[in-house]
C-alpha cells in the first residue's frame, strides 16, 4: 500500500481572543492522495478555511504535524518551505481582493516567477501567454487590470497564477462562491480538465454540496473543527450516517421533493455551540435529532464502519438507530 500524498496527524489549532481561547480544528486526521480531490465542507466557521492554511503554513499549528511526501512540513527550514511554496499553491475564495489592482493581469500572473526565478525574463511573456489559454482567456488579456474582468474571468486569473511554478498541491478556498452558478460549472470543469492533464492533487475546501460530489473522490465532513465523516464521494450521498451530514444532505434543492419519510430527523433549533463551550461530549450533540446521554458527556470517536467510510457518531453503537440512519436516501 502506498504512503498518502498529505497526511495530517492530530492538527489543533487555536486561536486566543481577550481571555477566550478559540478551537478553530480540534485533533484533525486525514490523508490526500495523489492526484486525488479530498472536498473538505461543513458550515461557515468549521475550520475549513484554517486547515487549507495550516497546510501551506500561512497559519502555524498549535499542536500536530502534516507530511507532504513524508516529510514533515513544520519541520522545514527556510530553504526547504521556499521550495515547497513551488509545489503548493492556493486559489482564493475572493477573485475581487485576491488580485492587486494595481498590476495587469500579466504581471499578476508573472510575479511568482520572477520571486523563484523560474524563467529568464524573456521567456516569461510567452509562457504567461500559454497559461491564461489554458485556463480559457485570450493573451490579449494580458494587458488589462482587474477591474477590466469579470468574477469568473478573474478566477480563471488566479488559476492561472496557481499553475504558474507548476504545482503538485493546490488549495481550492471555496473557489466558486463568489461566482454565478453557471460560471461555477465552467470553473469546476476547468479544474478538473487541469487535474487530468497534469496530474494535480488538490483540497478543494467549500459549502456547496452539490458541486463538491462532482469534483472530488473522497469527502470529509466537519463540525466546529472535528471530522465527523469521511467516506468516498459517491457513498456519502448514498449511505449519509452522521446526523450532521445528514442535515447537510437534506438542504440540498431537489428537483423533485423528497418524501417526509425518508428525510434526514430535523435538527434541534438551537445554535451550535461557541468552540470554547466544548469541554466533553460530542459537539454536535445540543443540536442533534438522536442525541443519547453519552453524547453530552462522551466525545465520540472516529470509526470504520465500512470500507473507507468513517464515522464518529454514538449511533453506530445503537443498532437500531444506526441502521435507521443507513436507510436515509438522498
Amino acid at each position: 500500500m502506498t504512503s498518502p500524498f498529505i497526511a495530517i496527524k492530530n492538527l489543533t489549532k487555536t486561536y486566543t481572543v481577550g481571555k477566550k481561547v478559540i478551537t478553530a480544528i480540534d485533533d484533525l486526521s486525514l490523508t490526500i492522495d495523489k492526484a486525488q480531490t479530498l472536498g473538505l465542507v461543513g458550515e461557515s466557521g468549521c475550520g475549513k478555511t484554517t486547515t487549507g492554511r495550516c497546510l501551506l503554513r500561512l497559519e502555524k499549528a498549535t499542536s500536530g504535524e502534516i507530511y507532504y511526501e513524508k516529510k514533515p512540513l513544520f519541520q522545514f527550514n527556510p530553504q526547504e518551505l521556499f521550495s515547497f511554496r513551488r509545489e503548493a499553491q492556493i486559489i482564493f475564495q475572493d477573485p475581487y481582493s485576491s488580485l492587486n489592482p494595481r498590476m495587469t493581469a500579466g504581471d499578476i500572473i508573472a510575479e511568482p516567477l520572477r520571486i523563484h526565478k523560474i524563467l529568464e525574463e524573456k521567456q516569461i511573456s510567452s509562457y504567461i501567454a500559454q497559461l491564461v489559454t489554458k485556463v480559457g482567456l485570450s493573451p490579449s488579456a494580458l494587458k488589462r487590470f482587474p477591474h477590466e474582468f469579470s468574477g469568473g474571468q478573474r478566477q480563471r486569473i488566479g488559476i492561472a497564477r496557481a499553475l504558474a511554478l507548476k504545482p503538485q498541491f493546490i488549495v481550492c478556498d471555496e473557489p466558486i462562491s463568489a461566482l454565478d452558478v453557471p460560471i461555477q460549472a465552467q470553473i469546476i470543469n476547468l479544474l478538473k480538465d487541469l487535474q487530468k492533464e497534469l496530474g494535480l492533487t488538490y483540497l478543494f475546501i467549500t459549502h456547496n454540496l452539490a458541486m463538491v460530489r462532482y469534483i472530488s473522490d473522497r469527502i470529509a465532513v466537519m463540525y466546529l473543527g472535528h471530522l465527523v465523516e469521511l467516506c468516498n464521494a459517491e457513498e456519502l450521498y448514498l449511505n449519509p450516517v452522521h446526523p450532521y451530514t445528514q442535515a447537510l444532505l437534506s438542504a440540498i434543492p431537489q428537483i423533485m421533493p423528497i418524501k417526509k419519510s425518508s428525510q434526514a430527523a430535523p435538527l434541534v433549533h438551537k445554535e451550535p455551540l461557541a468552540t470554547e463551550q466544548i469541554v466533553t461530549g460530542c459537539p454536535f450533540a445540543n443540536r442533534c435529532p438522536h442525541a443519547m446521554a453519552r453524547c453530552h458527556t462522551e466525545r465520540p470517536k472516529l470509526k470504520v464502519i465500512s470500507e473507507g467510510h468513517q464515522v464518529a457518531c454514538h449511533l453506530e453503537g445503537d443498532k437500531t438507530l444506526f441502521q435507521s440512519a443507513l436507510s436515509q436516501k438522498f
